[in-house]
């Protein structure tokens, strides 16, 4: 059975353990791309979203998605996929992928990272980062395109 987004619904008892969202804000047009990456960290200053927190004793939950991420080369890959704050990594270890294999490999990347307390009610940037792996040689990683957008989610909730 279908459900009617306009249908209403009614709890009776308690619901414990649920969350309230209290604000979601979104960039989805991200179209930067970042090609031909080599060995090393790398901010993906387009890779972001501002959000102003509403209060410093909720929690933070972010959505990152990246349609477009080419692996070029043998033995390459992201071994690192981390969330800055603006003054430090507030989560890391967000995506992991290594092609160990020869040739190119297409991939999306996706990932989660929640219950990150907000650092104040100032508006902050919250930028990805990347490491990316290559033991040697010209192996590169391109992430993000712009026929592909990205998008970064931040949801508040208490």
């Amino acid at each position: 059975e279908s459900i009617n987004l306009a249908d209403t619904f009614a709890f009776t008892g308690t619901v414990t353990g649920a969350s309230v969202i209290k604000k979601i804000t979104v960039n989805d047009g991200v179209t930067t791309g970042y090609t031909g990456l080599g060995a090393g960290e790398t901010t993906l200053t387009d890779i972001k979203v501002i959000h102003t927190a509403l209060s410093t004793s909720n929690k933070l939950g972010f959505f990152i998605s990246i349609p477009y991420v080419l692996f070029s080369g043998t033995n390459v890959g992201i071994t690192n996929l981390k969330l800055n704050n603006g003054s430090s990594d507030i989560a890391t270890g967000l995506h992991y992928n290594y092609n160990g294999g020869t040739g190119v490999g297409e991939q999306s990347l996706n990932a989660m990272a929640f219950n990150i307390t907000p650092a104040n009610t100032n508006a902050l940037t919250y930028t990805c980062k990347a490491n990316v792996y290559r033991p040697s040689g010209s192996s590169t990683v391109t992430i993000g395109d712009s026929n592909y957008p990205s998008k970064v989610i931040c949801v508040e909730y208490a």
